[in-house]
């Protein structure tokens, strides 16, 4: 395996991070004004103040941070010649220590080529954000070594080549219905105990879903908490909005209380409400995902998945959980 992928890539990123907190709070006694560009600031205050998946977070930001700086082929903190943070103290790693060269290669080759990222209805950071995601799972090293020969070949992005990056652009049309006996994968029992697993797949199976892509959705709204409840008022492990679980309520003849307190109603509703989405979208997993999150008239006004942070990271996170590839 090369160096920089590994058990420790994810370590670096958090250090990394680590470390520009203590350098941002040692110039002026205060967190949060590090970064110059106001989209990595809110961004980063997002890191600081996100009580969810930390890891996804951090490898967010540091994603939005790549964009930046990569985008001239050189990756030194810089966006052009203005440096990417405020106060480069002591102690802030170079890009060198997470990503090594040929890795650095790779990702400024797909900023270099936005109308490939742009055809297959990806943003930079959303791209950025899948490549790291895969570092960080470490795929097999046959993989990682197949897709690096070929970079080293043609030095461009192959975007539509399998291996160490899959083809980013597949789980838009993917066959994400329900087929009998395809089972959980074991990938998500640190999220879902027997009992909740059962109910999925009893959900799935109701509305016609593969349940992984029910247990990938739940990943990344609650990672499992029944109790899970958003800021902006979502509940259960599926993170299901009150307005939305009324609707829903009325198409299973429960109640809304019900679909927002009962775990397995809130699951089968979840079902439900994607299977629709689904139809809505043309099958289009991807879209149905976005409009889970942000809702399917946001889709539907930006023909496609609206260019809101949260909602390109939230269907990355679960495109990449939720991916068919060995």
């Amino acid at each position: 395996m090369a160096e920089g992928v590994g058990t420790d890539f994810l370590s670096n990123i958090h250090k990394f991070l680590g470390n520009v907190r203590t350098a941002d709070q040692r110039a002026d006694g205060r967190v949060g004004n590090i970064f110059a560009a106001p989209e990595l600031a809110e961004h980063y205050g997002d890191f600081l103040n996100y009580g969810g998946d930390k890891d996804m977070e951090a490898l967010s930001l540091f994603s939005g941070i790549l964009v930046r700086d990569g985008k001239d082929g050189n990756f030194d903190l810089k966006q052009g010649m203005t440096p990417i943070l405020i106060e480069r103290a002591n102690g802030i790693p170079d890009i060198g220590s997470i990503l090594n060269p040929e890795e650095q290669g790779i990702i400024s080759n797909v900023l270099q080529h936005p109308g490939r990222l742009q055809g297959e209805g990806l943003s930079p950071e959303q791209s950025v954000l899948l490549l790291l995601s895969l570092l960080k799972d470490q795929r097999t090293s046959n993989a990682y070594n197949d897709y690096m020969g070929t970079a080293k070949e043609t030095g461009r992005f192959q975007g539509n080549k399998p291996g160490f990056i899959p083809q980013l652009g597949s789980l838009g049309q993917a066959d994400a219905s329900y087929k009998s006996g395809q089972g959980i994968d074991s990938k998500y029992n640190n999220i879902a105990s027997k009992d909740t697993k059962a109910m999925v797949e009893r959900a799935a199976q109701e509305y016609g879903n593969d349940p992984n892509l029910l247990m990938a959705v739940m990943g990344a709204e609650s990672g499992g908490n029944p109790n899970a409840v958003s800021p902006r008022g979502a509940q259960g492990r599926m993170q299901i909005m009150p307005d939305t679980a009324g609707d829903l309520a009325r198409e299973m003849g429960t109640t809304q209380q019900q679909v927002l307190n009962d775990p397995e109603t809130n699951i089968r509703a979840s079902s439900l409400y994607l299977k629709k989405l689904r139809n809505m979208f043309g099958g289009d997993v991807k879209l149905a995902l976005a409009a889970y999150n942000a809702g399917p008239g946001a889709v539907k006004k930006h023909g496609g998945i609206p260019p809101y942070r949260e909602t390109q990271n939230y269907v990355a996170k679960v495109t990449n959980n939720y991916n068919k590839m060995g």
